[in-house]
């Protein structure tokens, strides 16, 4: 068994008494520096979730943009296809009526032809006739 003096005794619990709080101040500090270390890493994670949020909205307005997009669309090309098949039908319609106006004008003329070929042919049969007779 070590025997300790007693003045050294009291000189250890001297020093113990002094660097005790040192390394309590010490350990403080750096529980405070942990301690804004952990906000600091708390309020840059907080900034990435807000960005990474807005990101999110924006992808989503984005991808909603494109969907009204795609439906606009969608809606001009059955309107252009419904604009081209009222126009054909209208446009089969005009050249149905030009034809059948064609057509009439056709059998009048055919009418006429045919009325001037009874003629002439019996106007040469009457002169046929007329020089036969003088004969």
């Amino acid at each position: 068994m070590t025997i300790v003096d007693g003045d050294e005794y009291l000189h250890l619990i001297d020093q113990i008494r002094i660097s005790v709080p040192k390394e309590i101040t010490e350990a403080q500090r750096m529980l405070q520096e942990g301690e804004q270390i952990i906000a600091r890493a708390q309020e840059e994670a907080a900034n990435i979730v807000a960005l990474a949020r807005e990101q999110q909205n924006r992808l989503v307005e984005g991808h909603d943009l494109l969907k009204r997009a795609a439906v606009e669309r969608e809606e001009w090309l059955e309107q252009a296809r419904q604009d081209a098949a009222r126009i054909t039908a209208e446009a089969d319609a005009y050249a149905l009526n030009v034809l059948k106006e064609l057509e009439g004008q056709l059998a009048s003329f055919q009418s006429t032809v045919r009325n001037g070929i009874t003629f002439l042919e019996g106007q040469g049969a009457e002169e046929e006739e007329g020089q036969e007779a003088e004969s």
